[in-house]
Formats: structure tokens, C-alpha cells, sequence
């Protein structure tokens, strides 16, 4: 199955709807812009609230790739679905590869605790 990938907050609205559609897909969203965590951390400020909007639907994703600085990422996001990478144009296909599997084997692994848990 193919990997789909969402970049920038212009269009993670089609996370949740790619997952309700297909999913088993591996939905990847790529931030390539600052997001200031720290500002977002502050309850009621113009950066939580439209970080918030934004969380709502990218949560649905597989992974958050962003750029390899932690402070990038809002504390709200599980670390175990954030990956880095830094600002490129080109994907290279071995990098893309290993992304698929890390996401495919993510989802394989919480499928099995959630069978798991539902057993006991």
C-alpha cells in the first residue's frame, strides 16, 4: 500500500478522511515550518489556539516529521510518532523506504497491544 504524505498545515484536513477511507494506510504529516512550542505551551495565546485547530486533524497521522529541532515539536505531540529530518527537496527513496517500515511496524506493534489488551 502506498504511503501518503501531507506537508504544512494547509491540508492535514485529509488526514482523518484519508484514515476513515483507507486505514491501513500509513499517513505521514511533514512540518516544514517552525512551530514554536513554547509559545503554543501558553494556554489561550493565538499560537496554542491555531495549533490546537491543526492538532485535531494531524493527530490522526501515522508520524509528525519535522525539522531535528525537539523545540519544533508541541509537547502534546507522543514522542513515539515524531520524526526529524532536515529541510531538503529530495527524498530519497532508501530514506522514504525506511520511513514506510518504521510507520508500517508502529502500526503493526500497537495493533497487537491493542489485541492484547482487549483479550485480557
Amino acid at each position: 500500500m502506498a504511503l501518503c504524505q501531507i506537508d504544512d498545515p494547509q491540508m492535514p484536513g485529509l488526514i482523518p478522511l484519508i484514515k476513515k477511507m483507507t486505514p491501513d494506510r500509513p499517513v505521514l504529516y511533514r512540518s516544514h515550518i517552525q512551530i514554536r512550542s513554547d509559545l503554543v505551551a501558553q494556554k489561550g495565546s493565538p499560537q496554542s489556539e491555531v495549533w490546537e485547530y491543526l492538532w485535531n486533524d494531524i493527530k490522526h497521522a501515522d508520524a509528525l516529521i519535522s525539522h531535528p529541532i525537539p523545540e519544533f515539536v508541541p509537547d502534546n505531540v507522543p514522542r513515539d510518532k515524531v520524526m526529524y529530518m532536515p529541510a531538503t527537496t529530495d527524498w530519497w527513496v532508501a530514506e522514504l523506504f525506511t520511513v514506510q517500515q518504521t510507520v508500517m511496524n508502529s502500526r503493526r506493534s500497537r495493533k497487537t497491544r491493542d489485541d492484547d489488551s482487549r483479550a485480557n
